[in-house]
C-alpha cells in the first residue's frame, strides 16, 4: 500500500509541475495591460497639470502619446491574430481590456481636443 502511495504522489507531483511549468514558464510574456494603462494616465494627467514648464509638458505628452501608441499596437496585434475561421476567439478579459483601453484613450482624445470655449451659433 505504500509503494503504490507513494507512486500516486510522485506521478501527482509530477503533473502538477508540467502543468505550472508549461501554463508559466513556456507562455509567451503577456503584455502588461494594466500597468501600461496607468502609465499611459498618469502622463496625461501630468502633462495636463498645469503645474509644468511647456518644456516638461511636451515632453509629458510626448511620454503620453507614446504609450498610447503602444497600446494601441498590442490591442490591434492581439485583435488581428484571431482566427475567427478556426473558432477562435477573443478572452473575456481581452475584450473587457479592449473596451477599457478604448474608453480611457477617447476620453483622453476628448479632454486634448476640447475647444477651450464653447462657441454657439445659434440665432436668438
Amino acid at each position: 500500500m505504500k509503494k503504490s502511495y507513494k507512486k500516486q504522489l510522485l506521478s501527482a507531483l509530477v503533473l502538477s509541475g508540467v502543468i505550472i511549468f508549461s501554463g508559466n514558464g513556456f507562455a509567451a510574456p503577456s503584455f502588461p495591460m494594466e500597468a501600461k494603462l496607468k502609465q499611459c494616465e498618469m502622463a496625461f494627467k501630468k502633462a495636463h497639470s498645469g503645474k509644468l514648464t511647456v518644456a516638461e509638458a511636451a515632453k509629458a505628452r510626448i511620454e503620453h502619446m507614446k504609450l498610447v501608441k503602444e497600446l494601441l499596437e498590442n490591442l490591434n496585434k492581439r485583435n488581428a491574430d484571431v482566427d475567427v475561421s478556426t473558432g477562435e476567439s477573443l478572452t473575456q478579459k481581452e475584450i473587457v481590456d479592449n473596451f477599457r483601453v478604448m474608453g480611457r484613450l477617447l476620453e483622453m482624445l476628448a479632454i486634448e481636443h476640447q475647444a477651450p470655449e464653447a462657441q454657439w451659433d445659434y440665432a436668438y
